[in-house]
């Protein structure tokens, strides 16, 4: 394995990386109209053997409120308000066993926090909620709850968050259950941390039953631990790189409990993306595999001027982590966005400059790094949904993204297409990272009132997109379903 790299690219490379307008063989199938508030936002959706469930939630309070249930051709079959006591929260919702379930806690009448859980009929009935768990209290802080499901939907895990105690090292309980929610095994560890008041664990099952956890831990810098659970095997260790800090990760795990991590590590003098990594772990917290690369200077003379760059280090200002994706063959792709908030005069916008995409081969090494750049500008809105930002998939082994034409500076507004408010954009990755544009026609060929896509993938079946469109005042919604050919 090699260290660190820097990669140069040519500058004649940049301008030879053109886009080209492609077709694509698309069916795009219009769901019915309905209605929502405007500070919504989708929370999950699901299929349900023909049918399909959409839960939709208040973007504050991150409650959801309506589930609604749909047949195949997005034709509403019913709708549910999901209502929840002033003492109860929403976990979250997805499928064990083959059967959706929701999780939710809840404070009961003697201080306890319990672990509710609710199962969802093919038919879209909601059944009472059940106690999966519970634990107590300290006073006014309270228990936690994380839950994670593993790829074959036939284990799950509970991260059971111990309350605050000043001047304590971080308590966990992990509790594991089979695919009928049975109890399997359960386990309590003390971690080499003080317990914060606010914390970021993220517990991940594998099918084998492993259990991993990733946490974000701040003191005076963003820092990254990894736990491993098996049977009495119960290890941690710092996430460390060779002369960098980790600045932000994300993780695939396999069926047999090989856990993958992706993120990207930021300069020795600021806080900002300078470049990528990728390690594997093997029931173990120690990485029996690492590739450390910096970010091409292409990808930072995106987004950087040469003037910045000197004043302000090499690397990526302004950038988050926005997803991870792998295709058929484990090729992954990792994808952070630039996100800017400015205040100029009496208007707080948005600014989205564009993606920088990333794809690791299946043995986890670098292969190329390609910026995108949007150029989205948009005035912001207290509480409602942007209509910026992008959608990222695969669809033949290539990443593919779709997002909103939004920049109300623009001096010459280009023609609208279709009954469309926004126009949309669709450009296809190559195995290269060369770039192409597909027509998106179809997706704005339809009637009724004004709408665009919000910008987030609602599901993906094989070769079928289940996006959400939503009008210029946000309060009316549909989904929508592209066939990809």
């Amino acid at each position: 394995m090699k260290y660190i790299v820097k990669c140069f690219t040519l500058l004649i490379c940049f301008y030879s990386h053109f886009l080209a307008v492609k077709g694509q063989d698309t069916n795009v199938v219009f769901g019915s109209v309905q209605d929502k508030m405007p500070y919504s936002k989708p929370i999950d959706f699901f299929q349900l053997e023909k049918n399909c469930g959409f839960i939709i939630g208040d973007k504050k309070t991150k409650l959801p409120y309506k589930f609604f249930f749909f047949d195949s051709s997005l034709a509403l079959i019913s709708e549910t308000e999901i209502k929840f006591s002033a003492n109860a929260g929403y976990v979250q919702s997805m499928f064990v066993n083959n059967q959706l379930h929701f999780f939710c806690s809840k404070t009961n009448e003697l201080g306890e926090q319990e672990l509710l859980v609710q199962k969802v009929g093919k038919d879209g009935f909601i059944s009472a909620p059940s106690i999966l768990t519970k634990y107590k209290n300290n006073g006014g802080y309270k228990t936690a709850f994380k839950v994670s499901v593993s790829s074959d939907h036939k284990k799950v895990v509970v991260l059971v968050e111990q309350p605050f105690q000043k001047d304590k090292k971080e308590k966990i309980t992990l509790i594991v259950f089979d695919g009928a929610l049975k109890l399997q095994k359960i386990t309590t560890k003390t971690l080499d941390v003080f317990v914060k008041h606010k914390r970021k664990n993220f517990p991940i099952i594998a099918n084998d039953g492993s259990v991993y956890v990733l946490k974000k831990f701040y003191n005076k810098k963003s820092q990254f631990y990894i736990y491993f659970f098996n049977n009495e095997t119960k290890e941690q260790a710092k996430i460390n790189l060779r002369n960098r800090d980790v600045i932000s990760l994300m993780y695939t795990i396999s069926e047999n409990g090989v856990l993958n991590v992706f993120g990207f590590f930021s300069s020795p003098l600021h806080v900002n993306y300078e470049g990528v990594f990728s390690l594997r772990y093997n029931k173990s917290v120690l990485p029996e595999f690492r590739n450390e690369v910096f970010l091409t200077e292409k990808m930072v003379h995106s987004f950087k001027s040469k003037k910045e760059i000197k004043s302000k280090g090499y690397g990526l200002d302004n950038f988050h982590l926005k997803s991870i994706i792998v295709d058929s063959l484990n090729n992954t792709f990792l994808i952070a966005e630039h996100f800017k908030i400015n205040n100029e005069k009496n208007i707080t916008e948005h600014y989205r400059k564009g993606l920088i995409v990333v794809r690791f081969n299946k043995k986890g090494n670098f292969v190329w790094g390609e910026p995108l750049l949007l150029e989205q500008h948009e005035k912001y809105v207290k509480k409602e949904n942007s209509w910026s930002s992008s959608i990222p998939f695969i669809f033949n082994n290539k990443l593919n993204v779709i997002h909103n034409s939004v920049n109300y500076k623009a001096k010459k507004s280009d023609e609208i297409l279709g009954n469309s408010i926004f126009n949309s954009s669709w450009v296809s990755f190559d195995k290269n990272g060369m770039t192409s544009k597909i027509s998106t026609t179809k997706i704005n060929d339809f009637s009724g009132e004004r709408m665009s896509l919000l910008p987030k993938l609602i599901s993906q079946q094989e070769n079928e997109l289940i996006l959400l469109m939503q009008n210029e005042n946000k309060n009316k919604f549909r989904l929508i379903k592209i066939s990809l050919k």
